[in-house]
């Protein structure tokens, strides 16, 4: 048996678990094997101090109080989270409105001048061509002519 098999099979081996050929194996191994003898040895005595410890029963209605006091955290957090949602909404509507307000001052107050600088830079051809052109199509001379 190699010490891998040994140290799988050492608890089932402490707590008799193992049939006769399989604790034979275990017995030869520890025999010559001085590191699997160790962590035999000192997994007994780790069982030996866990049987002394005595461990208190928990009290009848230890199940119901974990859960209620598991129910607030719950609720708390929850709470938290949409405190959270909240102000973030608040933060994005303030956001929104004062975009939303400074375009319109803008588009209110400064559009007159914008759209007057516009005429200063007036294009004398079109993307097709300069109107005298033969591929100027007719439609669009119609509109020139109302936008002078």
């Amino acid at each position: 048996m190699k010490c891998d098999d040994v140290q799988r099979y050492l608890s089932a081996y402490i707590y008799g678990e193992l049939n006769t050929e399989q604790v034979k194996k275990i017995h030869r191994h520890l025999s010559h094997c001085e590191s699997c003898l160790l962590a035999e040895m000192q997994f007994r005595k780790t069982v030996r101090l866990m049987d002394q410890v005595k461990f208190d029963a928990l009290p009848a209605d230890f199940d119901e109080k974990l859960q209620k006091k598991l129910r607030r955290s719950r609720r708390k957090n929850f709470h938290r989270n949409q405190q959270t949602r909240r102000l973030i909404l608040a933060i994005a509507a303030t956001l929104i409105l004062v975009l939303g307000l400074d375009f319109l001052v803008r588009g209110t107050f400064f559009s007159r001048s914008w759209t007057e600088n516009l005429n200063d830079y007036r294009a004398t051809a079109s993307v097709f061509g300069s109107e005298n052109q033969p591929d100027y199509p007719s439609q669009f001379s119609a509109l020139k002519n109302i936008a002078d």
